[in-house]
């Protein structure tokens, strides 16, 4: 019985991905160039393969799913495989089991390397937080402020703004809203200028030096 289970959002990509038995080894030879992006990587397999964008880009995620399992995984390779493998054979929304070859493709799969695997080793470290932000957004609106005294007329109004942050605390989501201001706003805003500046700088640095960097 499979411990294992694949996220749903992950089968399509999958099971289009094992059902192009006669081109995997080309789509692993893509794997394992050294395209520097996962969007241009997406764009490869899509002008190669006719395989839809967003498909392609649903592939390289479940990917690098697999391959950081794998890495945070106490079984062996081929324990691995086999904890995979059953795992798809017990999907009922997809024909896994009229597929051939799906513990050696597995295994291709799960050993590429390349650009696209030192990105996924990358974010791997960059995201091995307790909390890692996985969306934000700013709401903002108008609230009226009326004379009680008055016949409740309208005397003013403020705008008001909402930061909402989704993130993952423990590989759980969470999210948070925080009042605004027009000067937190506007704090936000240097700070962030400020970052990417930085950045920027120690690109250039390490560039210079003959030092890659990876674009995450």
């Amino acid at each position: 019985m499979a411990t294992f289970r694949i996220p749903k959002e992950d089968l399509t990509a999958l099971y289009m991905f094992f059902s192009l038995e006669d081109n995997i080894d080309s789509i692993i030879e893509i794997f394992n160039s050294d395209i520097d992006s996962d969007d241009e990587l997406s764009k490869i397999i899509n002008e190669k393969f006719n395989i839809e964008i967003n498909i392609a880009l649903d592939l390289l995620y479940a990917v690098s799913k697999l391959l950081l399992s794998k890495n945070s995984s106490d079984l062996c390779e081929d324990d691995f495989i086999d904890e995979i493998k059953d795992s798809l054979l017990l999907e009922d929304d997809f024909n896994f089991k009229g597929l051939s070859d799906i513990s050696i493709n597995l295994k291709k799969l799960l050993n590429v390397d390349g650009s696209f695997f030192v990105r996924i080793k990358a974010n791997q470290l960059v995201f091995d937080r307790d909390k890692i932000l996985t969306r934000s957004r700013i709401l903002t609106d108008v609230r009226s402020i009326f004379n009680e005294k008055v016949d409740f007329d309208i005397v003013s109004n403020a705008v008001m703004h909402n930061l909402k942050i989704n993130y993952l605390k423990n590989k759980k989501k969470r999210k948070i809203y925080l009042a605004l201001d027009r000067f937190d706003l506007i704090s936000l805003r240097e700070n962030i200028e400020r970052a990417l500046k930085k950045e920027e700088k120690i690109k250039d640095y390490f560039k210079a030096s003959g030092l890659n960097i990876i674009e995450h």
